[in-house]
């Protein structure tokens, strides 16, 4: 492994900003070999156990059924049914603890899950898209006519990045990790009852009201007038945009753990799944090449009151007794 030498001056950077030392050396190795890159310490003022505990509130956070053991809270009285459909069950503390905790991931590519989410035209372009969507149903060829207008989905997404003012590599990423490679009857504005209205980013598409997520995300569908993909996508990124990019919910990280919003912290958070951030992360580092990824690119990582002296490990104590025996 290389020796990583602090640098005196970035030593004195990240002082300032008021990062802890455990967050010195893998910021100092990424600055190493991204000098462009600009590191910001989000200082929530939160209590970090309380934190914790907060996102670990019954529902809020989930992990997929088939994942690894130690993801799981096998105590939960809903493990039998899951939590939001059969494959959706409550996460456990330790494993939420361990995604919040921003050391486990200062490192390419998980840094990106702390990529400000601001649109960029002179780092975005439809071509950083097509790499990120061109292996899924929303590919070149896939095209969609709205007035006459053929368009692809790239095309599409970056209309919605100008007119909403998010990142077009964060809108792609965030429809691949909603919809799949394949596409969903969302996406694909296939649901029965509901055909030609499409939700790329699942908006309002959880279970409440006696149904499923999909009837209530296509119900608001319906509701918006998205009766083609270009309006889904653009009205789509301009919800986002203005109900989390613009109200300082401007990374993955904080869209999946809000610690952001001083008059309700810990809601309005767009993401359940627990490990949706590491996911995006990298879905988002694929779409900058050699030369667009040494641009001077912002992260915000967020830093809280009392945090343990080092990174929360990914097992509790009991896990690595069970699962390794």
């Amino acid at each position: 492994m290389r020796e990583i030498v602090l640098d005196g001056t970035f030593e004195e950077y990240l002082q300032s900003q008021g990062f802890p030392e455990s967050y010195w050396e893998p910021l100092t190795a990424l600055h190493a070999i991204y000098p462009t890159w600009q590191f910001e310490a989000v200082h929530t003022g939160l209590d970090w156990n309380e934190a914790v505990a907060a996102e670990s509130r019954p529902g809020v956070k989930l992990a997929y059924r088939t994942s690894p053991s130690h993801y799981i809270d096998w105590n939960d009285p809903y493990i039998d049914t899951g939590r939001d459909g059969y494959w959706w069950v409550q996460a456990s503390k330790n494993i939420i603890a361990y995604y919040m905790d921003a050391r486990n991931f200062l490192r390419d590519p998980y840094i990106f899950m702390f990529e400000s989410q601001s649109y960029n035209p002179q780092t975005q372009t439809v071509e950083g898209v097509e790499a990120i969507i061109g292996h899924s149903f929303m590919k070149a060829e896939n095209t969609f006519v709205v007035d006459e207008v053929t368009y692809t989905h790239a095309q599409a997404i970056m209309i919605a990045a100008e007119q909403s003012g998010v990142s077009a590599y964060h809108l792609a990423s965030r429809m691949l990790q909603e919809q799949g490679t394949n596409g969903s009857r969302l996406s694909l504005g296939t649901v029965p009852d509901y055909e030609g209205y499409y939700n790329y980013f699942n908006i309002g598409a959880y279970p409440h009201s006696g149904k499923d997520s999909e009837i209530n995300g296509a119900e608001y569908a319906v509701k918006a007038g998205w009766d083609n993909q270009l309006e889904a996508i653009v009205d789509g990124a301009k919800f986002l945009g203005n109900s989390y990019i613009n109200a300082g919910q401007d990374t993955v990280y904080f869209q999946n753990f809000n610690v952001v919003s001083a008059n309700a912290p810990y809601t309005h958070q767009y993401m359940t799944n627990v490990q949706a951030g590491e996911t995006e992360a990298q879905t988002l580092r694929e779409a900058y090449n050699e030369v667009s990824v040494q641009n001077a690119l912002v992260f915000r990582i967020p830093v809280y009151e009392n945090m343990p002296a080092d990174p929360t490990p990914q097992f509790a104590a009991k896990w690595v007794q069970d699962e390794t025996g």
